[in-house]
Formats: structure tokens, C-alpha cells, sequence
């Protein structure tokens, strides 16, 4: 074995230390051959939410359609209203994400005292306050980007007050408008897709939209409430160690464990880090990370790379790699092995920066128990 050692030592005086990091494996049995199961689904805590859209916009569209008044069964006269509009980044995503996406609003206000009319005719005249209300199978605003869509029915009174509300919006036969504060108005999630599924929020609105015959109409939105969403979960555990640099890794004490993480929680995460990487065993220290291909140099506790380092987006059930190479103290003191550092078992600590599908992060750690390959690496 001491031969075995002198060899080795030879090669790295020799330039061995500007070999290719090539691996050579020893592993002690730590191999992962399945993967974790996955979470429950499990919501996270509700998060504020809050939007103020179409403000200065002037694309809304309106079709108008008769309909049987409320006293005959009927929904009252309706003014159909749709409008599209980017949806600022920030929006379904963190404060300081850059990621845009789409929104569609979709407004069925139905009221009896302001009758169908063609522009340029004026609007018949009615009561201004409390005329109207929207009917909540056809009130809803879809938002979508790259991670999913979440649609929002909006509700506010009805036709003949059996919900308790009658009629809640101001409606003088060109501008219908409904302020939280004066008359209900709230919204809910009914459906949702992508990396948004399942999630559940409610909330309330404040709505002002020209829904005057043709296109062209301005139209304004506010949004408040909390939403919720499934919730990532990281998993993390040892799949091999072995020695690196055609085993001259072996030579100047240095071990490479790979570490599968993986995300076992049912909802889906973006921009996942490795936040930090120590040994909390006397003398290990950490002296490179490889993710993804990347060889990040680390000298002691002087990093030439710096952390966090980037993981990428995780899907539930989607798992990655990160190799960490650490030192292994020298046989002197009262280190966790001698000089021969077969098995030679230490401690590691992992950090990581876990945000979920909108952006609101956790910062877990994991401390696993490390073993060094039980044979050295072939001459």
C-alpha cells in the first residue's frame, strides 16, 4: 500500500497535478439506483398578491347582446368586454423576476336600465349608481408566462339579489366600474396549469372598463389578494465517491463525492443555488465543485468562484448532480483518519437556495456522512 502511495506521490511531483480531471471510481457502495418518492401535494403559505393592469391601455373590444330582463328570468341586456395585454414581469414571479407573460380579461356586464344602442347614438338614460353587475361564467382574467397560467373568476352582484348583492357596479350605459371599498368584488382561482397547478387564491378587485360598441376602449384593473402554490422539496444524498485525476487526487488526499439532488416535493422550483458547502469535520476543507461540467477552483477558504452557483429550474421529480472534491486532513493531531485514507469517513453540509414557481425561496441545508472509496485507485 506504502508503495503504492510513493508511486502516486511520484507522479504528482513529476507534473501529475496537470492531469484531466479523470475519474476514477472505488466507490464503497453508495451508488443511487432509485429515486426518491414524491411529496404530497402541499401548498405553501399563502402569499400577497397584488396587480394593477391596463391602466393607460386603450384596446378593449365590446359586443353587445340582448337578453331577457331580470323580472322575466332573464340576465338583463349584456355588454360583452375583452381586452389583452402583456402582463409585467413580477407579476406571478418574484418582485425582481425579469420573466413577462399574457393576460386576457373577459367582463359580461349585464344591467336593465341602459338598453342597446349603436355608436353615435347616446346611451339611454338610467340611474349611474348601482345599475349593473357582472355575471361571474363570463367575468374572469387569464395570466400566463413560461411556468404556467392561472385564470381568476371575478364576481360582483347579480341580477335579481338573490346572492345577497343586487346590483354592485356604477354603469352610466358607456362606463361600468366597481370599487371593493363601496360594493363586493373578489376574485377567486378557478383553474390553473404548468408549474401553477393546484394553486388556490382569493382576493378582490377594482374594475373601470368603456364598454361602448366597437374597439378602442380604455379599461383598468387592480388585483389584491393571496395566492398559494405548490410547494418544492429538495432530497439530497451520496451516489458515489471515488478518486479523480487518474488517481492523483488518491495521492494529495483528496476524495470527489457526487451528490444527487433532487426534487421530491410536488411543486416545481426556479433557479435553484447551491448556497454554501463545508465540512463541519476538523481539517476537511472543500476544493472544487463541478456542476453541470463546470469546474469551479476552491482554495481553502479563499474562493477563487464564489457562491451561490446555479442549479437551473428542478421539476417535481427532476434530479441533478453536483460533485464537491474535498480535502482530507493530514495524519497529524487528531484528524477523523490516519495516513492511509481508505474509508476514511467525514461529515459535509450543504446549503441551498430553493425558490418556488413564484419566486418566494427557502433556504435548506443537508449534513450528510461521507466515506471515502475503500480501495485505492488502479496503478
Amino acid at each position: 500500500m506504502l508503495a503504492a502511495f510513493a508511486v502516486l506521490l511520484a507522479a504528482l511531483t513529476a507534473g501529475g497535478g496537470a492531469t484531466p480531471a479523470r475519474r476514477v471510481s472505488a466507490s464503497s457502495g453508495t451508488t443511487s439506483t432509485t429515486s426518491p418518492p414524491i411529496d404530497e401535494p402541499t401548498l405553501g403559505a399563502p402569499r400577497a398578491f397584488s396587480a394593477s393592469l391596463g391602466k393607460g391601455l386603450a384596446n378593449g373590444r365590446t359586443r353587445i347582446e340582448r337578453s331577457l330582463g331580470c323580472a322575466s328570468g332573464g340576465d338583463a341586456d349584456y355588454w360583452h368586454f375583452q381586452s389583452e395585454s402583456p402582463l409585467p414581469a413580477g407579476v406571478l414571479t418574484g418582485a425582481t423576476s425579469t420573466l413577462p407573460g399574457d393576460l386576457r380579461l373577459y367582463a359580461d356586464v349585464h344591467g336593465p336600465h341602459h338598453g342597446i344602442r349603436s355608436d353615435p347614438e347616446p346611451p339611454v338614460e338610467g340611474p349611474d349608481q348601482r345599475s349593473a353587475f357582472l355575471l361571474p361564467d363570463g367575468s374572469h382574467v387569464g395570466m400566463s408566462n413560461q411556468r404556467g397560467t392561472v385564470k381568476l373568476r371575478l364576481q360582483s352582484g347579480s341580477c335579481d339579489g338573490r346572492t345577497g348583492d343586487g346590483f354592485t357596479l356604477d354603469f352610466d350605459g358607456t362606463t361600468a366600474s366597481v370599487d371593493h371599498d363601496e360594493a363586493t368584488a373578489i376574485w377567486e382561482i378557478v383553474s390553473a396549469t404548468g408549474s401553477y397547478r393546484a394553486a388556490e387564491g382569493i382576493g378582490w378587485f377594482d374594475l373601470s372598463a368603456d364598454v361602448s360598441p366597437g374597439a378602442d376602449n380604455p379599461w383598468s384593473l387592480l388585483l389584491d389578494g393571496s395566492i398559494a402554490v405548490l410547494q418544492p422539496r429538495l432530497d439530497v444524498g451520496i451516489a458515489d465517491t471515488y478518486w479523480g485525476r487518474d488517481g492523483v487526487d488518491y495521492a494529495k488526499r483528496q476524495v470527489a463525492v457526487v451528490y444527487d439532488v433532487t426534487n421530491v416535493g410536488s411543486g416545481d422550483a426556479f433557479g435553484v443555488l447551491l448556497r454554501s458547502a463545508a465540512s463541519p469535520t476538523p481539517g476537511a476543507s472543500l476544493i472544487s465543485i463541478i456542476i453541470n461540467g463546470d469546474n469551479i477552483l476552491i482554495d481553502g477558504n479563499t474562493p477563487l468562484g464564489t457562491f451561490p452557483r446555479s442549479l437551473g429550474d428542478l421539476e417535481s421529480g427532476e434530479r441533478t448532480q453536483v460533485t464537491l472534491t474535498w480535502q482530507l486532513p493530514l495524519p497529524a493531531g487528531n484528524p477523523p483518519c490516519g495516513l492511509v485514507i481508505l474509508d476514511c469517513e467525514f461529515d459535509t453540509t450543504l446549503g441551498f437556495t430553493l425558490p418556488d414557481a413564484l419566486d418566494v425561496a427557502t433556504t435548506p441545508s443537508e449534513t450528510l456522512h461521507a466515506k471515502a472509496p475503500h480501495l485505492p485507485p488502479p496503478l
